[in-house]
């Protein structure tokens, strides 16, 4: 797919800053997406591996969430997705739903910032 990447940067980064970025950005959740889906926010794809688990650090603001379902040969399902607009320090929980190949709501879908979520959760790139 032209344009999308696979596996994290490697940028190192003051884990104080990343501290305090954890509370001005938001974080999205993303639950149970099947690896090699096509995952982006705004203008940014990337291929999924199997320990993705969501997006945090994300700047207040209107962004666009959007996936495609890849087949087992390949073959990369018309690109949907959502616009939200993220609240300083907010969760968003969503769940991949196998059936629609799409999100399902989940039955926390917002949450405020939280002192329970911190650095040391588990957290992949894609």
């Amino acid at each position: 797919m032209a344009g999308a990447s696979e596996g994290a940067s490697n940028v190192q980064v003051d884990p104080a800053v990343v501290d305090r970025l954890l509370l001005q950005g938001a974080t999205l959740v993303f639950l149970d997406v099947p690896p090699g889906t096509e995952f982006g926010l705004d203008m940014s794809t990337n291929v999924v591996g199997d320990k993705f688990r969501g997006v945090k650090l994300i700047p207040a603001g209107l962004h666009f969430v959007h996936y495609s379902a890849v087949s087992k040969t390949g073959t990369a399902a018309p690109r949907t997705g959502f616009f939200h607009y993220f609240e300083k320090g907010e969760m968003l929980v969503k769940k991949w739903d196998k059936a629609t190949e799409g999100t399902r709501v989940t039955r926390h879908q917002r949450r405020s910032p939280s002192t329970a979520w911190t650095r040391a959760t588990c957290w992949s790139s894609c």
